[in-house]
């Protein structure tokens, strides 16, 4: 049986917890990712605030964390600007915008 070599990596600026699993009979590498992301949020609806008073043309609408950008990437959505809106607009979504506006 091979070594366990399983272990956690934090990476503290972007405040990401990644668990690394290797199974080297499987041949296989594992790195679930957790992210931290109550500062976003806190971020996002203060200046959700902020953006609501202002005028401007050109607004900041979202602001998502790496690993939901990461998987996004996976399931190409990121590359999908009707998917992308869709996923932005979806209420479970809510906390990531700063933005009120539908997209």
């Amino acid at each position: 049986m091979a070594e366990d070599k399983s272990g956690f990596d934090y990476n503290p600026q972007a405040k990401i917890l990644r668990q690394v699993v290797l199974d080297e009979d499987a041949g296989k590498l594992y790195l679930p990712w957790e992210q931290d992301v109550t500062e976003l949020i806190d971020e996002n609806q203060a200046m959700e605030e902020e953006h609501s008073r202002a005028g401007a043309d050109m607004r900041l609408a979202a602001r998502i964390p790496i690993a939901e950008y990461m998987d996004l990437q996976r399931q190409g959505i990121d590359r999908d600007p009707v998917a992308f809106k869709r996923w932005l607009n979806d209420p479970d979504r809510r906390k990531y915008r700063v933005w009120k506006g539908r997209l």
